[in-house]
C-alpha cells in the first residue's frame, strides 16, 4: 500500500519541532500568537501525523487535504503550548493496530512486525523529514526478497510485484 507515501505538495509548511523535553513557550516577544498543529490519530496520514505537535507562527493552511481531520490549537504569546511535542515513531507505538495500518500499511506493518524493516525506515528520521516511505519503497532499499515477504505474512501475488516493482524504481535516497 503506498497510499499517502507523498503529501498535497511541498508549498505547505513544516512547522519546526518544538523541544523534546517540556513544552515549547511562547515568550511574547514578538507579540505573535503561534500554532499547534493537531493531526487526528484516530485515522492519520502519513503527511499529516509528520506535523502533529509542530509550531508555526502563523495559522496552519487547513484543510490540507481531502478528509483532513486536523485542527490546531493557539500558542497566545506568554502562553506553553497545549502538547508536549513527540515524534512519529513515538505516536505510532501508541497507536491501535486500525491506526497503525490506516498510516504505513498493512503490508509495511508485517514486515515491521517480522523484523525484516525498522520502525525508522519506514516513518523516517527528524533528519529525514519523517519521510513515509510506501511499501515497494520499503523493499527495494532493503533489497527485500519474495520468500522473506512470504514469511511476513505479505500473500504472494503481493510479494512478487513488490520485488518486480522494486527492481524497477530508481533510487530515492
Amino acid at each position: 500500500m503506498d497510499a499517502h507515501a507523498h503529501g498535497p505538495g511541498p508549498e505547505i509548511p513544516t512547522g519546526f519541532e518544538p523541544p523534546r523535553s517540556g513544552r515549547w513557550r511562547n515568550t511574547g516577544r514578538d507579540k505573535t500568537t503561534h500554532y499547534q498543529l493537531v493531526s487526528s490519530l484516530r485515522k492519520p496520514c502519513g503527511f499529516c501525523i509528520r506535523r502533529h505537535g509542530r509550531i508555526l507562527n502563523k495559522p496552519w493552511p487547513l484543510p490540507f487535504h481531502p478528509n483532513c481531520q486536523c485542527d490546531q490549537l493557539a500558542i497566545l504569546p506568554d502562553w506553553d503550548a497545549p502538547m508536549v511535542y513527540r515524534t512519529p515513531s513515538e505516536i505510532f507505538r501508541e497507536m491501535g493496530p486500525d491506526a497503525q495500518v490506516n498510516l504505513v500499511g498493512a503490508d509495511n506493518l508485517r514486515i515491521i512486525r517480522a523484523g525484516l524493516v525498522r520502525l525508522s525506515d519506514v516513518i523516517g528520521t527528524p533528519e529525514s523529514g519523517w519521510l513515509l516511505l510506501g511499501f515497494t519503497e520499503s523493499v527495494r532499499r532493503r533489497k527485500l526478497t519474495v520468500p522473506q515477504l512470504l514469511s511476513a505474512g505479505v500473500d504472494r501475488a503481493t510479494a512478487d510485484r513488490a520485488v518486480s516493482m522494486a527492481d524497477r524504481l530508481p533510487k530515492q535516497e
